[in-house]
């Protein structure tokens, strides 16, 4: 079926506006209309683009999710997100319509080897599992400075992942040109989303100010950046993108890789080369690429082709499990950890709030707490990959007293070390004295030992020995510590 063919087919038969089911058969290449999806489920069109889509030929909608490449062109793909009547008849179809969206990009390859008499090889469903979605921006057509709005793409995002069978883990943004640095943008400004990105080329985004995105919000997403020494198109000057990219190589660990290639004499479509990995990966580069104050800058060559490098990365998901409570009498509980990453991980328990427990097992999967007094307890785990890629939850325990013990009872327990019976006497041991004699048996009550466990405190953390305050509100004797004002300097550097 040629693409106008298959266009008209899916537009009659109303599938385009119903692609949580999916708006085509697998295995073939469709253009979605802006105004024919309903991006927040209130039955009106509101979607921010118009859009590419490729379904691999094993694509269903249960059973196993899919990884997603989406694509980000550039000021010369801009247009209006609809379709000229007929369907488009390739990427050359003039005006602004989603055929100018076909010029560059995986969904070039796709429609030259379906529908455009290309070579039959030039993308493979076994070695490129993609959901392929390539979004047109609606920004006025070769007008710098318009990249993809990330408040736009968040939610383009969302509605992504609650349309197709696609894993969360495993999503993939690359771009050329306005589309690259667009890439770097919401890589920023919407951290964590992506398990590898790639710009092709692009610009640096983000502020060295603390207060606004920077290069760090990166964060666990890994980075490969490719560019030519003689790329003339303003904003994109490859020295920035090269201090870019060493910048986020530079933020506190953990993060996975940030890696640049710089190609040798090579102008601003380093995406032809790269995107077609057969016709960049024997293109000179340079072994370090050096900044006008002599610093070098270091690279890599672009031996391991794009679609391979990305699929090494899938992040990591963890959960600490649901709150729950617990009794006082219990003595010790366990929380376990589930994790989902084709990696092996590193785990690291600590305990964020509460008076300090006795904590076993912070580097297992299976935190113990042991030392149990009453009150409400918060625990963080944080989880690292064999490629640096994290993740983390919190947990809330709460300890209620022992089985058979009444609030009341305990708080009188706690509140001092005698108490008056009911004809005036005192006992010593929190006892109730009925002959008018005073008790001297000098025993201490459970409760008086206050919260026990301070030699557990904090102790997944880098920095146990960190002093903790006082909890006012525990229940005891008031000397056991608190984990609220250790957890700031607990594995935080990442987050």
């Amino acid at each position: 079926m040629t693409m106008k063919r298959l266009i008209e087919a899916t537009l009659v038969a109303g599938i385009v506006s119903v692609p949580a089911v999916a708006s085509a058969d697998p295995g073939q290449l469709v253009g979605i209309e802006i105004d024919t999806v309903d991006v927040d489920g209130d039955s009106v069109a509101d979607n921010h683009y118009g859009y590419w889509e490729y379904l691999p030929t094993d694509y269903d909608t249960i059973g196993e999710p899919f990884p997603m490449l989406i694509f980000l062109s550039g000021i010369g793909e801009n247009g209006n997100g609809t379709l000229p009547p007929g369907g488009c008849s390739g990427p050359n179809n003039p005006g602004e319509f989603l055929c100018r969206n076909l010029r560059h990009g995986p969904q070039m390859h796709l429609w030259s080897q379906l529908y455009g008499g290309g070579a039959a090889d030039q993308w493979d469903d076994e070695e490129r599992p993609f959901i392929v979605i390539s979004p047109q921006n609606p920004a006025p057509l070769f007008v710098l400075g318009n990249p993809y709005e990330p408040a736009d793409m968040e939610e383009y995002l969302d509605f992504l992942i609650a349309n197709y069978n696609v894993d969360p883990r495993r999503i993939y943004l690359t771009g050329m040109s306005m589309g690259g640095y667009s890439v770097s943008l919401h890589a920023v400004n919407d951290p964590g989303r992506y398990a590898a990105v790639a710009l092709l080329p692009g610009v640096g985004a983000g502020s060295p100010d603390p207060e606004t995105p920077g290069p760090c919000d990166v964060g666990r997403t890994a980075l490969w950046a490719f560019h030519g020494d003689n790329d003339g198109v303003e904003y994109f000057d490859p020295d920035d993108l090269a201090r870019f990219v060493q910048d986020v190589a530079e933020c506190p660990e953990p993060h996975p890789v940030a890696q640049l290639t710089m190609y040798q004499g090579a102008g601003h479509n380093v995406w032809a080369r790269t995107i077609n990995p057969a016709d960049g990966m024997d293109d000179p580069v340079y072994d370090g690429y050096t900044l006008p104050n002599t610093t070098v800058i270091p690279t890599v060559p672009y031996d391991v082709d794009l679609y391979t490098w990305l699929q090494q990365y899938d992040l990591p998901e963890v959960s600490a499990g649901p709150d729950f409570s617990v009794t006082a009498d219990v003595g010790s509980f366990d929380i376990a950890a589930f994790i989902t990453d084709d990696d092996a991980v590193t785990f690291e328990w600590t305990q964020t709030g509460g008076a300090l427990l006795t904590l076993s097992g912070e580097d297992t999967q299976t935190l113990t707490v042991s030392a149990l007094a009453e009150g409400v307890y918060d625990f963080r785990l944080f989880v690292v990959d064999a490629d640096d890629q994290y993740d983390e939850d919190t947990v809330t325990i709460t300890v209620l007293p022992a089985e058979g013990e009444s609030e009341s009872e305990s708080e009188s327990e706690s509140e001092s070390d005698g108490t008056t019976s009911t004809d005036g006497t005192t006992s010593t041991d929190g006892t109730t004295s009925t002959d008018g004699e005073s008790s001297t048996s000098g025993a201490t009550s459970s409760a008086e030992t206050g919260t026990s466990g301070s030699s557990g405190g904090v102790s997944g953390s880098s920095e146990t020995d960190t002093a903790a305050t006082t909890s006012a509100g525990s229940s005891g004797t008031g000397d056991g510590g608190t984990a609220s004002d250790t957890a700031s300097s607990a594995s935080d550097s990442a987050s």
